[in-house]
Formats: C-alpha cells, sequence, structure tokens
C-alpha cells in the first residue's frame, strides 16, 4: 500500500461518508489514520489515497496550529471543490 501521509487528501470509500473526501490529521499506526473535517478514526482500507496533500493544513499542524472545521472545509474547497467533502450538518460520527 501507498504511505499515507498526514495532510494528504484521502476519499472514502466506505461507510456512511463513502464518496466524501477528508484530510489526514494522524496516523495512528499501519490500519488507522484520523481524518478530518467531521474527525474521526478510518481505517486505511476504506480511503482511497489522493496525490493531493493540504500544504497550508500540514504547516499548521508542525508550527502546533490546529485547524478549524471551517479551515479545514476551505482546504478542501481548494483542492477537490465544494461538493466533494462532507456537509457540516450532516454530522456523521
Amino acid at each position: 500500500m501507498t504511505e499515507v501521509k498526514v495532510g494528504q487528501v484521502v476519499e472514502s470509500i466506505a461507510g456512511r461518508d463513502k464518496g466524501f473526501h477528508m484530510i489526514v490529521y494522524s496516523i495512528i499506526d499501519n490500519q488507522y489514520v484520523t481524518v478530518v473535517e467531521n474527525p474521526k478514526k478510518k481505517k486505511l482500507k476504506h480511503l482511497h489515497l489522493t496525490p493531493k496533500v493540504a500544504s497550508r493544513f500540514v504547516k499548521n499542524i508542525q508550527t502546533g496550529l490546529v485547524p478549524t472545521n471551517e479551515e479545514v472545509r476551505e482546504f478542501l474547497d481548494e483542492l477537490v471543490g465544494p461538493d466533494k467533502y462532507l456537509p457540516h450538518n450532516k454530522g456523521v460520527r
């Protein structure tokens, strides 16, 4: 499997959020990551890794800043478009 990176844009291929894009926030182990825009733990096998990386997101994390949900949505808007990530009001947890 290709190596996943913090800040990488991924697409869910399983679960209630199938088809939506998210950003990798942290790598838990070789099977799980934490993704945001609606923070949750996801299995890597349920994600399609894209070549896109939210570089401003990564810079924020490296400097100790935790991006807000609004900032995450802005990063996703820039990288995949507004209709490709989970709407905030959908509330998948």
